[in-house]
């Protein structure tokens, strides 16, 4: 959502008259098919303008803003905050912090092995209690991957730390009741590929552990598939056959690899539990943030 490089797009008559409305400045970032985005100031601060088009993302935003607006709580510090929203048509647009910074995959994509494991354990105790609040408030992410986290290194030179946001709530939806809403297809757990209806916690639980392994190894989760099977339908029907055998034979060399490296050995093994092929067998995100 957030992008560092502005280009130059024209923006929407209806979205322009909308923005102008509300004294809104914006420099267009993107026009896709799902969303206009664009950066603007709030009240003096940088924010992003996100203008949906598709009705069910709609919904999903503003169902997860609604459950946190009047709800405090540990860990929403790491939700990116919501300062305004408006309908434009059939769009609707949400005016939401920005922290600046860059997206996880290529924050980790740019620090070589023996720097990021340190900061990982910071962004990923973020995260998880960024998630574990929105457990708490009854409301699931459902598509935790690394673009969908924002970070930026902050502190003096001999101390640093990392500010997390979790953005993009196009998929969230309802934390204690099964669904058949998914997210991206490479960080779906195995129960999805079912196509009967999931519980959102475990689903959630498993996307850490995915974003995680990509994030640790530069690599996405079942990236042998990914590479055999490129059309998605066909690397549905191989994750729908997957076992438990095949499944951690694909996935955990590449923990093996990390494990023996003294920087990433608590990281691995979370990522092996998180990423447990049945659902039932996932920890408690409580039981893993002490352990990072």
């Amino acid at each position: 959502m957030l992008l560092t490089s502005m280009l130059n797009l024209d923006i929407p008559a209806h979205l322009q008259r909308a923005f102008e409305q509300r004294a809104l400045s914006v420099n267009a970032i993107k026009d896709g098919d799902s969303a206009f985005i664009g950066k603007t100031l709030h009240a003096g601060r940088g924010a992003v303008v996100k203008c949906i088009k598709i009705d069910r993302h709609i919904q999903a935003e503003r169902y997860a803003f609604n459950a946190m607006r009047s709800r405090e709580g540990r860990g929403k510090e790491h939700i990116v905050k919501l300062y305004d929203e408006f309908p434009v048509n059939e769009q609707h647009c949400f005016v939401l912090e920005d922290i600046g910074g860059c997206t996880l995959d290529k924050y980790a994509k740019d620090k070589s092995s023996e720097t990021k494991a340190s900061p990982l354990r910071i962004i990923f105790h973020k995260l998880i209690r960024g998630v574990i609040y929105l457990h708490s408030i009854g409301v699931a992410h459902g598509d935790i991957k690394p673009q969908n986290i924002i970070v930026k290194e902050v502190g003096a030179l001999f101390w640093r730390d990392v500010d997390v946001r979790i953005i993009d709530f196009d998929h969230a939806k309802p934390a204690n009741t099964p669904s058949t809403s998914y997210g991206t297809l490479p960080y779906r757990p195995p129960e999805s590929f079912q196509f009967e209806p999931t519980d959102p916690k475990p689903y959630d639980t498993w996307t850490i552990g995915a974003t995680l392994y990509e994030a640790m190894s530069g690599r996405l989760p079942f990236s042998k598939l990914l590479n055999e099977r490129k059309d998605p339908e066909s690397f549905t029907l191989r994750m729908r056959q997957l076992s438990p055998r095949k499944a951690h034979a694909d996935l955990f060399p590449v923990c093996e690899e990390y494990h023996d490296n003294m920087r990433y050995g608590a990281l691995t093994d979370v990522v092996e539990e998180l990423m447990a092929f049945s659902p039932k067998e996932r920890p408690s995100l409580a039981d893993v943030l002490g352990r990072l």
